[in-house]
């Protein structure tokens, strides 16, 4: 999922300051979630969709956080998503940076798109800055925002009887997947009386 100039808010940081995103989950709350506006479109016959339509489909987002004030007991994110699809695109095409370009005359077959508005109350703001806010809006919300994402795109296909659209998983910057223990400890010795050159994979 890449992130793209989906509305004409400033972008999100690249680079994550966790330290100033648990900051804010430690003091904020999400206290509502509301649609503020979605666009899908269906622009070719429904027979022409490929059944495999989804694997060769551009996603992207964007987010960004309202301006912070301690005189403010919330702040708001809007967190924007699309999915944009043509035939003729190729794998390379939809893993860019960003999606191929296209107007009113060339429009993609299928293109749907979301802006979700995210509130977050916040219980103490003393030592919260924009900063913080940005950073929190980049990691956090984009996650709190996702299962809204998909339940849209997967009902916005389905009513357009097209084969499902179903948005993957999340995979939020620095998870890794838990090392499995080894099986046999380095420190120990080998069968043979040397010591075992085992490492974790």
């Amino acid at each position: 999922m890449k992130q793209i100039d989906v509305t004409d808010s400033p972008q999100a940081p690249d680079e994550i300051d966790r330290a100033s995103v648990a900051r804010v989950v430690a003091q904020v709350d999400l206290s509502d979630i509301r649609m503020v506006w979605a666009r899908a479109g269906l622009n070719v016959p429904l027979n022409s969709v490929a059944g495999d339509w989804a694997d060769r489909t551009f996603m992207g987002y964007s987010v960004h956080a309202s301006e912070w004030s301690d005189d403010n007991g919330f702040f708001t994110v809007h967190a924007a998503f699309a999915a944009i699809h043509k035939a003729e695109w190729t794998e390379a095409d939809v893993a860019a940076a960003e999606p191929p370009e296209f107007g009113e005359d060339d429009l993609p077959d299928v293109d749907i798109a979301v802006l979700f508005e995210l509130t977050y109350s916040v219980d103490d703001p003393e030592g919260i800055t924009d900063h913080d806010v940005a950073h929190f809006a980049a990691f956090n919300a984009r996650f709190n925002a996702w299962p809204y994402w998909r339940e849209l795109a997967q009902t916005v296909t389905n009513r357009m009887r097209i084969p499902t659209l179903l948005v993957p998983v999340l995979r939020l910057p620095g998870v890794r997947a838990p090392v499995a223990p080894s099986t046999e400890a380095s420190d120990e010795e080998a069968d043979d009386g040397s010591p075992s050159t085992h490492a974790p994979s």
